[in-house]
């Protein structure tokens, strides 16, 4: 339990000064009663929020959006408020639709296709630092923040978006604490992504950063067959971890010594758990074998003790 020591030296119960608030009985404003975690919960009228009327397009991809890590556990009510001003994007293959010092008055999230975030020198030299696709959200810093972007953001297969104002966003998050933890969540989660990138970059060989990245796809794709297909070119993959694009081939040929097959963008596996070797705490949450009887990489620790 949490005391303090006040002057008269007795110890006080510091809870007893601060109880904690219950936000869903809560009067305060910034915390509405209408906030309830499952739609059954949620009222039929508003406290502040109307009935909002969608873009059409919202409206025509609504279920993807239903379905985002963002909106998770979000009431419709506070869903259709949170999309009143908000619209989908299309860009093309290879469209270049941020660039480092330009204002950032969107949040992004993918609904379909890849986009990569990379940063150029003055002498064309270019370093992506991350690719990412559906449900994943460019632009995060912006929510605590108006300076302009520092980064560049081109399309690497064609690609729409969902757009958020982030003056909008900012308040949503501000106001409402079930949205604000799925924001939260989501920094986390790319804050991992990052480290775990930057540990393969510093701490793997060129071929172990290869089957880090085909072991990332297959299990995004579901781990279910034993077949990858290439989102984006294999120059992209090449560049995102670093690797020289003939050194990227040259591995690939080694693979195939080991039972591997490639076609193309179609990469074959030998087994189901060929790709087991390369992972790591960061990629097996994502594995629905991970820590179970039939984790490949459990069974190698169990063989070495």
């Amino acid at each position: 339990m949490l005391k303090t020591i006040h002057k008269n030296k007795q110890l006080i119960d510091y809870k007893s000064l601060f109880p904690p608030l219950d936000f869903r009985e809560s009067a305060l404003p910034l915390f509405p009663d209408y906030y309830t975690d499952t739609a059954e919960d949620a009222p039929k009228t508003s406290a502040g929020i109307s009935e909002a009327r969608l873009d059409r397009n919202i409206e025509n991809n609504l279920s993807a959006i239903k379905n985002l890590s963002l909106f998770k556990n979000v009431p419709p009510l506070l869903l259709s408020e949170i999309l009143r001003s908000a619209h989908i994007v299309s860009h093309n293959k290879g469209e270049i639709f941020l660039t480092h010092g330009e204002t950032v008055a969107q949040f992004y999230v993918v609904l379909e296709g890849w986009v990569k975030i990379f940063k150029s020198s003055a002498d064309g030299k270019e370093a992506i630092l991350q690719i990412l696709g559906k449900n994943e959200h460019l632009t995060d810093t912006g929510i605590f923040s108006t300076t302009p972007c520092t980064l560049n953001v081109q399309a690497i297969e064609n690609v729409k978006l969902l757009a958020l104002p982030l003056s909008v966003t900012r308040q949503h998050f501000m106001h409402y604490n079930i949205f604000a933890e799925n924001m939260m969540d989501i920094f986390s989660a790319r804050a991992k992504q990052l480290l775990n990138h930057l540990e393969q970059l510093t701490l793997r060989s060129a071929p172990q950063r290869v089957g880090w990245a085909f072991l990332k796809l297959w299990l995004d794709a579901g781990a279910d067959k034993l077949e990858i297909t290439l989102p984006f070119d294999k120059s992209i993959i090449a560049a995102y971890l670093d690797i020289r694009p003939e050194t990227f081939s040259r591995i690939l040929r080694n693979m195939q010594k080991d039972g591997f097959t490639t076609n193309g963008q179609r990469i074959t596996l030998p087994s189901m758990h060929a790709l087991c070797a390369f992972c790591d705490p960061g990629t097996a949450q994502f594995c629905n074998r991970s820590n179970k009887p039939t984790c490949a990489v459990m069974e190698e620790q169990k063989d070495r003790l």
